[in-house]
């Protein structure tokens, strides 16, 4: 079943921090370092693959100050073990449920935090919160 909205995601982030609604991931990408070597005489490539590397996770959400105050607080004095971070999909028509497999994250360091903008008026927008993971791993529950 495809997704209804693929951009609401419910996160569940290891360590000392909490469960979160998102609305936003990106990045978390893997991809291998290839190299290729021509042998001309026989008209091919010879390809070989390195180590998997993988881009930040960035998880973005509008901001609401009694839910992130303390996850921003608690990020900016981070300094512990590497965690995981799990990723959900979820719909929400007609009623709230998981679609897919979660994605875990692991390995994950914090690396950079975006409090909110301040933005006053009518048609300001939604002030969002940014969270930013160097990532080790990942893999695809239930595969």
């Amino acid at each position: 079943m495809p997704a209804k909205n693929e951009s609401e995601f419910i996160v569940q982030i290891g360590g000392p921090f909490n469960q979160l609604a998102v609305t936003e991931k990106s990045g978390g990408d893997g991809s291998r370092e290839v190299s290729r070597y021509p042998d001309p005489l026989q008209d091919l490539d010879y390809i070989t693959v390195g180590r998997r590397t993988y881009s930040n996770l960035t998880l973005r959400t509008p901001y609401d100050p009694n839910i992130h105050n303390d996850v921003l607080a608690t990020i900016e004095s981070y300094c512990g073990e590497a965690i995981t971070v799990t990723v959900q999909a979820m719909t929400v028509c007609p009623e709230s449920e998981t679609d897919g497999s979660p994605i875990v994250y692991t390995g994950c360091v914090p690396v950079r935090w975006k409090p909110p903008d301040v933005k006053r008026g009518t048609g300001a927008g939604v002030s969002m919160l940014e969270l930013e993971f160097a990532v080790n791993g990942m893999s695809i529950q239930g595969t």
